[in-house]
């Protein structure tokens, strides 16, 4: 340690002489070049948005978003049709494909017969990690983090930088000092160095950043190819090139030892213990040479208890095809594994299973200052434990282990701290304690123990058994809880899968709530008495639906009570959902239908024809509900089995109504007024489609094409009605359609437009072919810019009739090209009429063909804002609000709030900005708001995320052919979601 430290005083005086003498700091940067920071002198600064497959650096770094940079990244070389390059945090080297490109060869498999649903989280799993990117201004980001330091160096909150920034930001003027910008880069770690208080512990951050972002690499590549020799060879020229600085380096050489023992002994060393069997001893063997491990995938909880099986896991998903894996392997023996468990609890031998897998999260960043004290042998096993590294068998050992030991809350962290030799002791002792015990009595001694997790496990299992002496036990914990609201939804579940057998305890469980409704006192804080308010609710809903599932109401007599005004929504919707989980899919389509028709009210018809495209997610639920009452693996549910001639008749009654209704059952969002008809046409294509391809679906027709997508989905929802077959439909818009020749020609001649002429362009281009034009703008960012001003003018303004000073200021609207500017007139807006006490949505629709912007301005009964605002509020509000929020498909999005200048209050709406805001990307600097502020939608991080994310809306720095939606919408006090 002593010899650390004098090295590191060294490089630290070092430093300080050379921003005497030179002014700047040429050659400590090019120690760090030397040491591997990546050049990004020919590279160009780009905004990247980046998904990563397994072992993909985390983009987590809070600098861009707290200084309010545009950039994050360096493009080093770039290859559309493959991998391209980038640099990110400042030293970090990532291959992205372009997600464009990536989306292209996906839809070209589909149309080549690969039907399968490829999800995005699926293509990370394949370790295919896609991006999109755009150039960003470096000029303007050296100034924002300019003056983002100057203002945290006169700040009191100048701690809150941790070492990964003190890395990133020094690396920054490295970078930019090798492209010229000496002074800048000189004043931004004279800055820094000021801050931190001891240059030192800047370059120590750096040294630990870049150790680490390279051994993150050197991982990566072992992830993928299991060369052990590799790894071993990376670590040592690791701890060689990084002889102080790196934090984990005591970890990284336990590591280097484990490696050399695994190389030197290719078979794994036999396991003794007592109880094993061959069976043990063969899966002991074959654990040494797994690479996959699901177990913590499959069962989220921390402490789910897998010695009683899969019943104690609710909400469990379903079971992939094919083999099982080693955790399913294992786990499968429930009680019986622990021998084998136990026998390798201090096994080092390292395996080809991601340590990230068997914990079940990332590896963890280690933040420190120079000023830590030394390293303990403790603190190593910590750091050890933590890194990103291979899993050996005793990890494995542990993490299977640990959910089964009986502690309370206090004492799990103990536990996990446990050295393997005291750990083994307490599960062996757990084992002897419990190895007879039936899953009955097991889960009757982890009902009474402290464990959270653990009892909750137990009585999910206790429920769903089909022994009626568990269920007893579990019905008598939840009436003797102190809190009976907190197992509320069980309850629901519970007693709506056993109906009139659960009515004894259903009615005790009821009197437990309604005596709480009776003994809560009158008097209260206004927001605990708007908390309380909301909590009665929710047991008065609790009551009635209780009632009504121990009363075996069948799924018909619901929907008629519904559809004949005798109950609401709200009083059947919880029900509802369990009925449809079991019925058969015709008759439950049939039933829903049937009561579409004989609703009278036009919402509630679109409401209930909008629930009939979501039946089989009902149905993939209700199968993992009887497989866990069996206490059986649920298989995935099979597509739905219809058949759109069962239901014509029923279908054709529900087209015929044109009655328009404005309702937020659309998946636009936006509230718009279609007719009853068209919810039935989008309900007929959703329902009976074979396309399972999220761009070409029902949803896609009605928000990315306008009334044009509209058009087409009416002609094959029709078409269907009428008896055609799949292969006889309109087609959906196919981009591949149109020739390379037109391509070249459209885009010519929208290229050479004027803004004005676009939209006639456009209109007279077909839905292949604007799909087309959507693919190019995806790639081209200068024909995207150009055809900005046409997307982006408001076309249509519709406003409430009757108020003449409204609409003269909406229709002034009209004809301008939208900008921050515009966006933030209409939220002033919505907070003016929220003064008048006219509570109003506002949205901004633009469609994906260039047809340009319809703004809407409609009342909102009740204080209830539209879908967009309030289904993403985080509880309610005290004091009057404006919602806002700003999403594209498929990439943007964001929401805030913001408290309204009441008659008497300031107004704390943002500044507006200059005109030309339409082509002039403007950051909105984050450096005030505390951190963690960004999940409260109320703080100024979120709001100014909301402006920075139209910044890209209006700046062309997105697709112009993205369907995009702003919305404002004005709150009363304590309007929620859960009012929508």
């Amino acid at each position: 340690m002593r010899n650390e430290c004098v090295r590191l005083a060294v490089l630290g005086a070092w430093l300080l002489l050379a921003r005497a003498e030179a002014r700047d700091y040429e050659a400590g940067f090019a120690k760090f070049f030397g040491l591997g920071l990546p050049d990004v002198t020919a590279a160009t600064y780009v905004t990247l948005e980046a998904h990563g497959g397994p072992g993909f650096v985390d983009m987590d770094s809070e600098i861009p978003r707290e200084a309010g940079l545009a950039g994050n990244a360096w493009l080093v070389k770039e290859d559309k049709q493959g991998l391209s390059t980038f640099v990110v945090e400042q030293r970090c080297v990532v291959r992205l494909y372009d997600e464009a490109f990536q989306e292209k060869q996906y839809r070209e498999a589909r149309r080549q017969g690969r039907r399968e649903r490829i999800r995005r989280a699926e293509r990370w799993a394949e370790n295919e990690p896609a991006g999109t990117w755009r150039p960003a201004d470096l000029d303007t980001d050296i100034a924002a983090l300019t003056a983002f330091l100057s203002k945290t160096a006169e700040s009191d909150k100048r701690r809150r930088l941790d070492s990964d920034s003190y890395a990133e930001i020094f690396f920054f003027a490295a970078n930019i000092h090798r492209r010229g910008r000496s002074a800048e880069a000189g004043q931004l770690v004279d800055t820094l160095f000021g801050i931190a208080g001891d240059p030192r512990e800047v370059v120590l951050a750096g040294m630990n950043a870049l150790a680490e972002s390279q051994y993150t690499q050197l991982y990566r590549t072992f992830r993928d190819a299991k060369d052990w020799d590799a790894l071993g060879r990376g670590i040592e020229e690791l701890l060689e090139r990084f002889p102080l600085g790196w934090r984990t380096a005591p970890a990284a050489k336990r590591l280097l030892g484990l490696i050399a023992n695994r190389v030197a002994q290719p078979d794994p060393p036999a396991v003794e213990g007592e109880g094993l069997t061959d069976a043990h001893r063969t899966l002991a063997t074959a654990l040494a040479t797994a690479t996959d491990w699901s177990w913590e995938q499959r069962y989220p909880a921390r402490n789910h208890l897998w010695v009683l099986g899969a019943a104690s896991r609710r909400g469990k998903g379903p079971v992939q095809a094919g083999e099982p894996d080693m955790a399913e392997r294992i786990t499968g023996m429930r009680m019986q594994a622990v021998p084998l468990l136990l026998a390798l609890v201090k096994d080092d031998y390292l395996t080809g299973i991601d340590m990230a897998d068997v914990r079940g999260y990332r590896h963890v960043r280690h933040h420190y200052s120079s000023r830590n004290e030394e390293l303990t042998e403790e603190r190593i096993a910590q750091l050890f434990d933590e890194m990103q590294r291979p899993a050996r068998r005793g990890d494995i050992a542990r993490a299977l282990l640990r959910p089964l030991l009986i502690a309370g809350d206090r004492r799990s962290y103990e536990l996990d701290r446990l050295p393997a030799g005291p750990f083994r002791k307490a599960c062996a002792a757990w084992y002897a304690a419990n190895r007879d015990k039936t899953p009955s009595e097991l889960a009757a001694l982890y009902l009474k123990k402290e464990d959270h997790q653990q009892s909750e496990s137990a009585l999910w299992w206790l429920l769903v058994s089909t022994n009626a002496s568990d269920n007893a036990l579990a019905e008598q914990h939840l009436l003797e809880a102190a809190d009976p609201d907190r197992h509320q939804y069980v309850v629901r579940e519970y007693v709506a899968a056993k109906g009139a057998a659960a009515e004894e305890f259903a009615l005790k469980y009821i009197a437990l709530l309604e005596q709480k409704l009776a003994a809560e006192p009158a008097d209260a804080e206004p927001r605990d008495a708007r908390f309380r308010r909301y909590r009665d609710e929710s047991r008065k809903a609790a009551v009635k639906y209780l009632r009504d599932a121990v009363a075996g109401k069948s799924l018909a007599e619901l929907l008629a009570e519904l559809a004949g005004g005798r109950a609401t929504w709200e009083d059947v919707d919880d029900l509802l959902t369990q009925r449809l989980v079991r019925e058969e899919e015709s008759a439950a389509v049939s039933a829903v239908l049937e009561a579409a028709r004989k609703a009278e009210a036009a919402p509630l018809r679109v409401r209930l024809i909008a629930l009939v495209p979501h039946i089989g997610v009902y149905r993939r639920y209700g199968r993992y509900m009887d497989a866990g009452m069996a206490d059986e693996e649920p298989a995935d549910a099979p597509p739905l089995k219809l058949n759109v001639a069962d239901h014509a008749e029923m279908w054709k009654k529900l087209i015929a109504d044109e009655r328009p209704c404005q309702s937020d059952e659309w998946p636009d969002w936006t509230g718009e007024t279609m007719a009853v008809a068209d919810t039935a046409r989008w309900a007929i294509e959703a329902l009976y489609s074979a396309e399972d391809d999220e761009e070409r679906s029902s949803g896609a027709l009605l928000y990315l094409w306008g009334e044009r997508g509209r058009a087409l989905l009416r002609a094959r929802a029709d078409a269907r009605l009428a008896g055609k077959a799949e292969n006889e439909l309109p087609p959906y818009p196919a981009p591949d359609r149109v020739s390379a020749e037109r391509r070249r020609e459209i885009q010519t001649a929208l290229a050479a437009a004027e803004p004005a002429a676009v939209a006639g362009l456009a209109a007279g281009l077909s839905l292949d072919e604007l799909a087309a034009v959507a693919e190019a703008c995806a790639c081209d960012q200068e024909l995207n810019r150009r055809l900005l001003p046409a997307a982006n003018t408001i076309r249509a303004v519709h406003a409430p009739p009757g108020d003449p000073a409204l609409g003269e200021r909406t229709a002034a609207l009209k004809g301008k090209v939208f900008d921050r500017a515009m966006a933030e007139s209409l939220k002033q807006i919505c907070e003016d009429l929220l003064k008048d006490g006219q509570p109003a949505a506002c949205s901004v629709v633009r469609p994906a063909c260039l047809e340009g912007i319809t703004v809407r301005i409609r009342p909102m009964p009740d204080s209830r804002a539209d879908g967009a605002g309030a289904r993403h509020r985080e509880g309610g509000a005290d004091h009057p609000v404006v919602a806002g929020v700003v999403s594209s498909v498929p990439g943007l999005y964001a929401h805030a709030l913001w408290a309204a200048a009441m008659p008497g209050a300031g107004d704390k709406t943002p500044a507006g900005r200059d005109a030309g805001g339409a082509a002039t990307r403007e950051r909105v600097p984050v450096a005030d708001a505390e951190p963690g502020d960004a999940h409260e939608p109320e703080s100024p991080q979120a709001q100014e995320q909301f402006w920075n994310t139209l910044a890209d809306l209006c700046s062309g720095n997105s697709s112009v052919c993205e369907y995009a939606t702003v919305s404002f919408a004005g709150l009363m006090p304590g309007a929620t979601h859960e009012e929508q």
